[in-house]
C-alpha cells in the first residue's frame, strides 16, 4: 500500500510506501513529526488471523520444546534406564549417539518455531521448512548409518520426504496459511522492520 505526501518545503507530492520514508524526494527535507505520525496510521496493515493449525502447532512446539529441556538433560546425566531403538535393546551410550543427535535437533528447532509463530515472524514459514528439512537430513542420516536398519532405507527415505512434503503444502499451498503470511510481510514492510 502506498500513500501520496505532499512536501511542506517544496510541495512535491512523495509516493511512501513504508516509514523508511522520512524526507522530501525532491528537497530532502524532512517531514514533520506529526505528517510521520499519520503516516504509521496511514500504513498500518490488518492483522490477518492466525491459522488454526498454526496455532496448534505453536503450542505443540513450544510442549515439545520444555519437555526436551528436562528429558534430555536427564538422559544425560543420570545412569540406568532401558534404552531400545528398533525393538532391539541398546546401552545408553548407543541410544545417544544414534538417537541423540536427532533429539537435540528437534528440541533446537522446535524451540525456534514456536518462538517464530508466537511473535509472528514473516519469515517463520521459511523457518518451519528448513527446520523440518534438518529433522529429516537428520533422521536419514541415523538410520543409514546404523548397520541394523539400513536395508529400510527406502522406507525412511519415503517418510523423511512426507516430513518436508506436508509442512510444505500447507504452508504453501492452503490459502489461509499464504494470507496469514502475506499478512506480516506486508505489516513488516509497512513498518519498514524485520
Amino acid at each position: 500500500m502506498a500513500v501520496i505526501l505532499l512536501c511542506p518545503s517544496c510541495a512535491h507530492a512523495n509516493e511512501v510506501s513504508s516509514l523508511h520514508h522520512r524526507a522530501c524526494a525532491e528537497c530532502r527535507s524532512e517531514f514533520p513529526i506529526a505528517m510521520r505520525e499519520r503516516l504509521a496510521v496511514a500504513l498500518q496493515v490488518p492483522r490477518s488471523p492466525r491459522p488454526r493449525l498454526l496455532a496448534f502447532s505453536m503450542v505443540l512446539a513450544a510442549f515439545s520444546t520444555v519437555v526436551g529441556a528436562i528429558v534430555l538433560p536427564m538422559a544425560l546425566l543420570t545412569e540406568g534406564g532401558t534404552y531400545t531403538i528398533n525393538g532391539e535393546s541398546v546401552t545408553r551410550e548407543v541410544f545417544l549417539a544414534q538417537a541423540g543427535p536427532f533429539f537435540v535437533v528437534m528440541f533446537l528447532s522446535t524451540g525456534a518455531v514456536a518462538w517464530a509463530l508466537w511473535t509472528e515472524r514473516a519469515w517463520g514459514r521459511e523457518l518451519i521448512m528448513a527446520c523440518a528439512a534438518a529433522l529429516s537430513l537428520v533422521m536419514i542420516y541415523g538410520f543409514a548409518s546404523d548397520p541394523t536398519t539400513r536395508t529400510q532405507w527406502p522406507a525412511w527415505a519415503f517418510a523423511s520426504l512426507l516430513y518436508v512434503a506436508l509442512p510444505a503444502w500447507y504452508l504453501y499451498g492452503r490459502r489461509s496459511v499464504r494470507e496469514y503470511y502475506a499478512g506480516l510481510r506486508a505489516r513488516v514492510s509497512a513498518a519498514g522492520t524485520a
